[in-house]
């Protein structure tokens, strides 16, 4: 089981209400689905989503490209999921690598992540029955 109390430690983050209780409500489902793919889709460890954060993203902060965002899982080709860390937005962000250059602001230094382009679900229920 994923180690939420751990990972807002490690990464010194309050993780919105709706990845918590997703998380806490769907455990017996999230077993039933591990396997390589969904593994990938939506970490379902917390070293992973540590290591990812923390070493390749260094995140979370409050400025730049992530700011206000943490990595929750991938595909396997060098895309990224986020979910915002403001709890009112429940959104997950996938962020594809082909058009991520386009998505960024130079001047700024950050991304767009209202752009269009950008691929976004509503919640994570509605991310995985897009990818899985």
């Amino acid at each position: 089981m994923i180690d939420l109390i751990k990972i807002e430690k490690e990464l010194k983050v309050k993780l919105p209400d709706f990845f918590v209780k997703f998380h806490l409500e769907k455990n017996n489902l999230i077993k039933e689905l591990i396997n390589d793919s969904f593994e990938l889709i939506l970490y379902s460890d917390s070293d992973i989503i540590i290591n990812t954060n923390k070493n390749l993203f260094k995140i979370p902060t409050d400025k730049g490209m992530f700011r206000n965002k943490i990595c929750i899982g991938e595909d396997g080709c060098g895309n990224y999921s986020f979910i915002s860390t403001i709890n009112n937005d429940k959104r997950v962000f996938f962020l594809d690598h082909d058009i991520a250059g386009e998505l960024f602001n130079e001047e700024k230094y950050e991304l767009d992540w209202e752009n269009e382009k950008l691929q976004k679900h509503k919640s994570i229920g509605d991310y995985l029955k897009y990818h899985i």
